[in-house]
């Protein structure tokens, strides 16, 4: 690899239905965002939209709603957070 491609900064973008969770599960969900987003020294922020009924799921025709993860870090960071949000969190 070269010098340039080491220091890259990259960004990902995640859609996520909720962070809330009527069992109280959505805190650990944030707890592990956080913690591997300090571990790896990720930055970025949460759009949270207040408006979470406004989409409707075909496949079972219940309103919900979504919010954005925005990363961004450099390459080995953003794979890791990758799959924390696509593997190991159960959404």
């Amino acid at each position: 690899e070269s010098d340039m491609e080491k220091n890259a900064i990259q960004m990902a973008v995640f859609r996520v239905t909720s962070l809330t969770h009527p069992q109280q599960i959505a805190p650990k969900w944030r707890f592990k965002m956080s913690t591997v987003a300090k571990k790896y020294q990720i930055g970025g922020c949460v759009l949270i939209f207040p408006g979470n009924d406004i989409i409707e799921d075909v496949a079972t025709g219940l309103k919900v709603g979504f919010n954005l993860v925005i990363a961004e870090g450099g390459p080995k960071s953003i794979r890791k957070f990758k799959h924390i949000m696509t593997k190991t969190i159960k959404w």
